[in-house]
């Protein structure tokens, strides 16, 4: 018998619908039987079947969305419904769809009410509440939310609006709606400023100072007062309050005002008396006064007074019934009335006369004199008889205590009396002493009187025509000289040019030719000529030997005329100079040779070295080392010199060189040394000295005859030895020998 199994039908689950919630900070999420459906198209005939309700799962992250991706794990999902048993789930491990939805949690945040005094701003210190939701798990809140005042004025009612919550959920606070709820219980009070009004002082008659005033505290940021203080109306002197005036604040301020007084004092009046005069007899004048202080239209009563008296003298002149009224303090600076003499004015009469007249009679002129007074006395002069201006003085004059005597003098001129000086024309030769001036006059002086000083002439010394001037010539301060002039002729001297003696050698130029002068005066010389002679001849360098004539012309001077006097040219023969040689012109390197010259008185040779001797002689000794030529200067008696050259040829045939054989060290001064003539001409020689054997004793490079038979400083016995003169690379080699003998051993 076989049982027949029924196994369950696979049905297949999707989600469907939508899956949300309100945000609350996981990923949670509860699915409805409407979220999960059965494919009908595998439910058999009218089997009831569905899915079991409260199945969870979870969204792809916890923000707010739509869209977004609900996962729910197949384990969680049952079937139900009669059927159920029948069937079992053929879906994966995992449903997924995007049909989650994940809305905004609300949050509502209230202002609170807030009181404060007005600061200038809109912020309120009072802290808003939460007053509806809540912040999910595991967010927190990152900025608290303040309020804020609807505008910073003074007032009640205001409304408070709170703002700024955060909250830090991962999503930029976007899984949140807050909403803000605003209060109309705000206030704002006037803030209190205390101003203190600054007491003020004036003088009567000026303008208001400035009414200022202090307050505190501080206003709000740029907030000022606007208006003024002002005071009770009045100008005389008093006190007067300062009250606030138009000053006001805004309205967000309270004014405290506390007041002060303007003082307005006693205004000081200068009055002062102006000084009077008058002449004794004369009626008063009016008596004035100048004021300092007065104001407006304020004015000066009443008027000043003066002791009374007519009599010459001082009067002071009082205040009197002088007031300026209650607003001035007056300050009275007095003065006086003086009478004074009448003036009187004596002028007297200009009066002169000629040097040697009698004097005039002294008159004169009165003006101011009253009717019945008069003038007694006289009048006087300065004595004196010469010429001059002499004053007239008031002498003896007078007119009583009543005047003042005003005396205007004048003067007695006594005259100069006129004569005429007639000059004699002079003359000289230039730098002859002057002659004496001479002169005539008329007419006669008087007795005793007589002329003084000389005539003195136009400064110079050069040959012309210079005037003859008054000079000193006076006859003194009582006469006036008329001067009739004349001529001074200073005529030009006699200078004597000589053509100095010259002398030149045969064949060389002319030299510049000199002159001599006789008859110079005044410390002049050549320089004193502007255009000098020339000396001419009829020579030139080519010329032979002989004497010419040299001949001056052609000077001029402003103070000489010229005569001449010729000279001489001397030209002179040159040496006939030779030279010799007592060797020719051809030795060895080393040799000596001298070389003659011939012809003149002295001598000087020049050449390419080696000269030993006699440079500045008739003889050159020279030992030349290379070949060249030898010049020598020979100058005769009359100073002439020539010139003549020898060459010489040096051989390099090492023929002046010989070696001693014999060397002797006993200290006597002879073969001391090993002796190598005229080595020295071959300084890159090298000597060495050989024993028997061919053993190297001595070597030296340069050799300079110094070897004394040692060897390190130690005497060599006596023998014979060898040497070898090497002279460089490519020459000749000297090979020798030399004997060595100690005597005295």
């Amino acid at each position: 018998m076989f049982d027949l199994v029924v196994n369950k039908k696979q049905v297949t689950v999707t989600l469907a619908g939508t899956v949300s919630k309100i945000y609350d900070g996981n990923t949670n999420a509860t699915l409805g039987v409407t979220n999960l459906i059965v494919d009908p198209n595998a439910i058999v005939g009218t089997d009831q079947l569905a899915v079991s309700s409260g199945i969870t799962g979870i969204f792809d992250d916890k923000n707010v969305g739509t869209g977004k991706t609900v996962s729910v794990a197949i384990a969680n999902v049952s079937l139900s419904g009669p059927a159920a048993a029948n069937y079992s789930l053929a879906n994966a491990a995992t449903l997924t769809a995007a049909i989650g939805e994940i809305t905004v949690r609300a949050i509502t945040v209230t202002a609170q009410t807030d009181t404060k005094v007005y600061d200038g701003t809109i912020t309120s210190s009072a802290i808003p509440l939460i007053t509806s939701g809540t912040i999910a798990a595991g967010d927190q809140l990152s900025t608290a939310a303040i309020q804020k005042f609807d505008n910073k004025d003074a007032g009640t009612s205001k409304v408070l609006t709170a703002t700024g919550l955060m909250i830090s959920d991962g999503n930029g606070g976007n899984n949140y709606q807050v909403a803000y709820v605003a209060v109309s219980t705000g206030v704002i009070t006037a803030k209190q400023i205390m101003v203190t009004a600054m007491g003020k002082t004036k003088v009567y008659g000026e303008s208001d100072p400035a009414l200022t005033y202090g307050f505190t505290p501080a206003l709000v940021g740029s907030d000022s007062f606007t208006g003024s203080l002002s005071r009770a109306q009045g100008e005389d002197v008093g006190h007067y309050p300062i009250n606030i005036g138009s000053l006001s604040l805004n309205g967000n301020y309270t004014i405290n005002y506390t007041g002060a007084d303007l003082t307005i004092t006693l205004r000081t009046l200068t009055i002062t008396a102006d000084a009077k005069q008058k002449t004794y007899g004369d009626a008063d004048p009016l008596l004035t006064y100048t004021s300092n202080g007065m104001m407006g239209l304020d004015a000066i009563t009443g008027s000043l007074s003066r002791v009374a008296g007519e009599d010459i003298g001082t009067y002071a002149i009082g205040r009197g019934s002088l007031t300026a009224g209650i607003n001035y303090a007056v300050v009275y600076v007095p003065a006086n009335l003086a009478i004074a003499p009448r003036m009187v004015t004596i002028t007297a009469d200009t009066k002169q006369k000629t040097y040697g007249d009698t004097d005039p009679a002294l008159t004169y002129s009165a003006t101011g004199l009253l009717a019945g007074d008069v003038v007694n006395g006289s009048l006087a002069r300065q004595t004196g008889e010469d010429v001059g201006t002499y004053p007239i003085n008031r002498g003896t004059l007078s007119v009583g205590r009543n005047y003042t005597l005003n005396y205007v003098g004048a003067n007695l001129a006594i005259n100069k009396k006129m004569i005429t000086v007639t000059v004699v024309a002079k003359g000289k030769v230039y730098g002859d002493a002057d002659p004496i001036l001479a002169y005539t006059s008329s007419p006669a002086l008087l007795a005793g009187d007589s002329f003084t000083g000389s005539l003195s002439r136009t400064l110079g010394e050069d040959a012309g025509s210079y005037q003859i001037g008054q000079g000193t010539l006076t006859a003194g301060s009582n006469y006036t000289v008329s001067y009739q002039p004349a001529s001074f002729t200073i005529e030009k001297a006699v200078l004597l040019a000589t053509a100095n003696n010259a002398q030149i050698c045969q064949g060389t130029g002319l030299p510049g030719f000199t002159l001599s002068y006789s008859g110079f005066r005044r410390g002049d010389g050549e320089n004193s000529i502007p255009i000098r002679p020339t000396v001419g001849t009829n020579a030139n360098s080519g010329s032979p030997a002989g004497s010419y004539a040299l001949v001056p012309s052609g000077g001029s001077a402003a103070n000489y005329s010229f005569s001449y006097a010729n000279g001489t040219l001397t030209i002179n023969a040159l040496p006939q100079l030779s030279i010799s040689s007592n060797r020719g012109n051809n030795i060895s390197r080393g040799e000596t040779l001298q070389l003659t010259a011939s012809g003149g008185t002295g001598y000087v040779w020049n050449g390419p070295g080696g000269i030993l001797s006699g440079q500045n002689s008739a003889v050159l000794t020279i030992r030349p080392t290379a070949s060249g030529t030898y010049t020598v200067k020979a100058t005769n008696a009359s100073g002439c010199s020539s010139e003549q050259s020898f060459a010489i040829s040096v051989r390099d045939d090492f023929q002046a060189i010989s070696a001693t054989n014999l060397l002797t060290p006993n200290g006597d001064g002879i073969n001391d040394v090993w002796k190598v003539d005229n080595i020295d001409v071959y300084p890159n020689n090298e000597v060495t000295i050989f024993d028997r054997a061919g053993r190297v004793l001595y070597r030296k490079k340069g050799y300079d005859n110094s070897w004394n038979g040692t060897v390190n400083g130690a005497a060599l016995a006596e023998g014979t030895y060898y040497y070898v003169i090497d002279f460089g690379s490519g020459k000749l080699k000297q090979k020798g020998f030399v004997t060595l003998i100690r005597e005295g051993r």
